[in-house]
Protein backbone atom coordinates (compact mmCIF):
# COMPACT_ATOMS: atom_id res chain seq x y z
CA UNK A 1 0.00 0.00 0.00
CA UNK A 2 1.23 3.36 -0.46
CA UNK A 3 2.13 5.61 2.45
CA UNK A 4 -1.29 7.54 1.97
CA UNK A 5 -3.68 4.63 1.71
CA UNK A 6 -6.45 5.10 3.79
CA UNK A 7 -6.65 1.30 4.76
CA UNK A 8 -3.02 1.02 5.80
CA UNK A 9 -3.60 4.09 8.16
CA UNK A 10 -6.71 2.45 9.68
CA UNK A 11 -4.85 -0.65 10.56
CA UNK A 12 -2.24 1.69 12.58
CA UNK A 13 -3.42 1.34 16.49
CA UNK A 14 -3.80 4.81 18.94
CA UNK A 15 -2.40 5.33 22.38
CA UNK A 16 -3.17 7.49 24.81
CA UNK A 17 -0.37 8.92 26.80
CA UNK A 18 0.95 11.77 28.91
CA UNK A 19 4.30 13.48 28.41
CA UNK A 20 6.32 16.22 27.87
CA UNK A 21 7.43 17.36 24.32
CA UNK A 22 9.19 20.49 22.17
CA UNK A 23 8.34 21.32 19.06
CA UNK A 24 8.82 24.15 16.75
CA UNK A 25 11.45 25.73 14.31
CA UNK A 26 14.35 27.48 14.39
CA UNK A 27 13.68 30.40 16.71
CA UNK A 28 10.69 29.27 17.97
CA UNK A 29 10.50 26.85 20.24
CA UNK A 30 7.24 25.32 22.19
CA UNK A 31 6.68 23.05 25.29
CA UNK A 32 3.68 20.55 25.06
CA UNK A 33 2.47 17.50 26.25
CA UNK A 34 1.88 14.42 23.53
CA UNK A 35 -1.37 12.86 24.29
CA UNK A 36 -1.58 10.06 22.26
CA UNK A 37 0.77 8.76 19.47
CA UNK A 38 0.52 6.09 16.78
CA UNK A 39 3.25 4.98 14.05
CA UNK A 40 1.87 7.62 11.78
CA UNK A 41 1.34 10.48 13.79
CA UNK A 42 0.61 12.15 17.09
CA UNK A 43 -1.53 14.92 19.49
CA UNK A 44 0.16 17.36 21.50
CA UNK A 45 -1.44 19.79 23.52
CA UNK A 46 -0.10 22.99 24.45
CA UNK A 47 -0.57 27.19 24.70
CA UNK A 48 1.13 27.50 21.59
CA UNK A 49 0.99 26.24 17.99
CA UNK A 50 1.45 26.72 14.54
CA UNK A 51 -1.32 26.63 11.60
CA UNK A 52 -2.56 23.43 9.58
CA UNK A 53 -0.09 22.60 7.20
CA UNK A 54 3.19 23.86 9.06
CA UNK A 55 5.97 21.81 8.90
CA UNK A 56 7.82 21.77 12.59
CA UNK A 57 10.56 19.64 14.12
CA UNK A 58 9.33 17.45 17.41
CA UNK A 59 11.97 16.93 19.82
CA UNK A 60 11.20 14.00 22.68
CA UNK A 61 13.50 12.99 25.59
CA UNK A 62 13.21 9.14 26.99
CA UNK A 63 16.11 8.32 29.42
CA UNK A 64 18.04 6.85 26.86
CA UNK A 65 16.89 8.09 23.96
CA UNK A 66 16.24 11.32 22.24
CA UNK A 67 13.95 11.79 19.35
CA UNK A 68 14.27 14.23 16.51
CA UNK A 69 10.89 13.58 14.04
CA UNK A 70 10.05 15.80 11.07
CA UNK A 71 6.01 16.52 11.19
CA UNK A 72 3.13 18.67 9.51
CA UNK A 73 0.55 19.93 11.07
CA UNK A 74 -3.02 18.51 10.30
CA UNK A 75 -5.67 20.54 12.45
CA UNK A 76 -5.63 22.44 15.48
CA UNK A 77 -8.44 21.93 18.05
CA UNK A 78 -10.03 23.49 21.04
CA UNK A 79 -9.42 25.28 24.41
CA UNK A 80 -6.31 24.95 25.59
CA UNK A 81 -5.53 23.64 21.65
CA UNK A 82 -4.69 20.59 20.34
CA UNK A 83 -2.90 19.92 17.55
CA UNK A 84 -2.77 16.89 15.28
CA UNK A 85 0.87 16.46 13.18
CA UNK A 86 1.26 13.36 10.85
CA UNK A 87 4.76 12.55 10.20
CA UNK A 88 6.61 13.18 6.86
CA UNK A 89 7.57 9.95 6.46
CA UNK A 90 6.22 6.25 8.07
CA UNK A 91 8.22 6.50 11.55
CA UNK A 92 8.11 4.04 14.21
CA UNK A 93 10.71 5.48 16.72
CA UNK A 94 8.93 7.49 18.96
CA UNK A 95 5.67 4.37 19.54
CA UNK A 96 9.05 1.94 20.08
CA UNK A 97 10.91 4.21 22.47
CA UNK A 98 7.22 4.88 24.57
CA UNK A 99 6.69 1.35 24.66
CA UNK A 100 10.10 0.51 25.80
CA UNK A 101 10.09 3.29 28.36
CA UNK A 102 6.32 2.17 29.80
CA UNK A 103 8.17 -1.80 30.18
CA UNK A 104 11.39 -0.17 32.06
CA UNK A 105 9.51 2.37 34.13
CA UNK A 106 6.39 -0.31 35.06
CA UNK A 107 3.54 1.18 36.59
CA UNK A 108 5.02 4.17 38.44
CA UNK A 109 5.98 5.53 35.14
CA UNK A 110 4.34 9.03 34.80
CA UNK A 111 6.99 11.39 32.41
CA UNK A 112 10.34 10.67 30.73
CA UNK A 113 13.03 12.45 32.96
CA UNK A 114 15.56 14.87 30.70
CA UNK A 115 18.55 14.76 30.37
CA UNK A 116 20.51 17.28 32.16
CA UNK A 117 20.39 21.14 31.86
CA UNK A 118 20.27 22.19 28.26
CA UNK A 119 18.66 19.06 26.58
CA UNK A 120 15.78 21.27 26.06
CA UNK A 121 13.13 18.95 27.15
CA UNK A 122 10.54 20.11 29.29
CA UNK A 123 10.27 19.27 32.99
CA UNK A 124 8.11 16.24 33.76
CA UNK A 125 5.10 16.48 34.74
CA UNK A 126 4.76 16.84 38.77
CA UNK A 127 0.52 16.77 39.54
CA UNK A 128 -0.10 13.41 41.26
CA UNK A 129 -1.36 10.45 39.12
CA UNK A 130 -5.18 9.25 40.01
CA UNK A 131 -5.67 6.28 41.75
CA UNK A 132 -6.31 3.50 40.03
CA UNK A 133 -10.29 3.50 38.90
CA UNK A 134 -11.97 0.45 40.22
CA UNK A 135 -13.19 -2.32 38.16
CA UNK A 136 -16.56 -1.98 36.60
CA UNK A 137 -19.33 -4.55 35.59
CA UNK A 138 -17.99 -5.18 31.95
CA UNK A 139 -21.17 -4.89 29.55
CA UNK A 140 -22.40 -8.09 27.46
CA UNK A 141 -21.71 -6.84 23.86
CA UNK A 142 -20.25 -3.51 22.49
CA UNK A 143 -21.00 -0.34 23.77
CA UNK A 144 -21.83 3.27 20.99
CA UNK A 145 -22.71 6.49 22.36
CA UNK A 146 -23.01 10.37 21.26
CA UNK A 147 -21.57 12.53 23.79
CA UNK A 148 -20.52 16.28 23.57
CA UNK A 149 -18.16 17.44 25.95
CA UNK A 150 -18.30 20.26 27.98
CA UNK A 151 -16.28 22.57 25.41
CA UNK A 152 -19.03 21.90 22.92
CA UNK A 153 -17.00 19.12 20.80
CA UNK A 154 -19.22 16.10 19.60
CA UNK A 155 -17.63 12.26 19.56
CA UNK A 156 -19.47 9.40 18.85
CA UNK A 157 -17.98 6.65 20.65
CA UNK A 158 -17.98 2.46 20.17
CA UNK A 159 -16.22 0.03 23.29
CA UNK A 160 -16.25 -3.58 21.73
CA UNK A 161 -14.18 -6.54 22.86
CA UNK A 162 -11.37 -7.70 20.43
CA UNK A 163 -8.45 -9.96 20.72
CA UNK A 164 -6.67 -8.43 22.92
CA UNK A 165 -9.35 -7.07 25.31
CA UNK A 166 -11.67 -4.28 24.81
CA UNK A 167 -11.13 -2.04 21.90
CA UNK A 168 -11.90 2.03 22.10
CA UNK A 169 -12.92 3.93 19.39
CA UNK A 170 -13.42 7.68 18.94
CA UNK A 171 -14.54 9.45 16.15
CA UNK A 172 -15.02 13.26 15.62
CA UNK A 173 -18.71 14.15 14.99
CA UNK A 174 -20.56 14.48 12.40
CA UNK A 175 -18.52 12.40 10.62
CA UNK A 176 -17.77 13.18 7.14
CA UNK A 177 -17.65 11.12 4.05
CA UNK A 178 -15.49 8.91 3.14
CA UNK A 179 -15.74 7.39 7.24
CA UNK A 180 -12.74 9.51 8.46
CA UNK A 181 -10.30 8.34 10.92
CA UNK A 182 -10.39 7.79 14.53
CA UNK A 183 -9.58 10.10 16.85
CA UNK A 184 -8.91 7.08 18.93
CA UNK A 185 -7.80 3.73 17.78
CA UNK A 186 -6.10 1.69 21.12
CA UNK A 187 -6.91 -1.71 22.89
CA UNK A 188 -7.23 -2.19 26.48
CA UNK A 189 -6.38 -5.19 28.92
CA UNK A 190 -10.27 -4.67 30.32
CA UNK A 191 -13.18 -2.41 30.07
CA UNK A 192 -12.50 -0.58 32.80
CA UNK A 193 -9.36 0.49 31.45
CA UNK A 194 -10.78 1.29 28.30
CA UNK A 195 -13.65 3.37 30.46
CA UNK A 196 -10.78 5.49 32.27
CA UNK A 197 -8.97 6.44 28.90
CA UNK A 198 -12.29 7.26 27.15
CA UNK A 199 -13.45 9.56 30.26
CA UNK A 200 -9.81 10.83 29.78
CA UNK A 201 -10.07 11.96 26.68
CA UNK A 202 -13.47 13.49 26.97
CA UNK A 203 -12.40 15.14 29.72
CA UNK A 204 -9.28 17.08 28.05
CA UNK A 205 -11.20 17.83 25.07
Amino acid sequence: MSQGDPADRRQQRRVIASFPVRFGLEGRMCDGMIIDLSDGALQIRSSEFFAAGMLVDVFVQFPRRRLRLRARVVWVRGEPPVMRLAYIQPDRSLMAAYEQWVEEAGPATSAPKPEAAGAGAPAPDASPRPSPAAPIREPSGPVEKHVETGRGNQYDLRIEKDDSGWRLLIYSSPRSFPTPLPEVDASFPDFTAADAALKEFLRTH
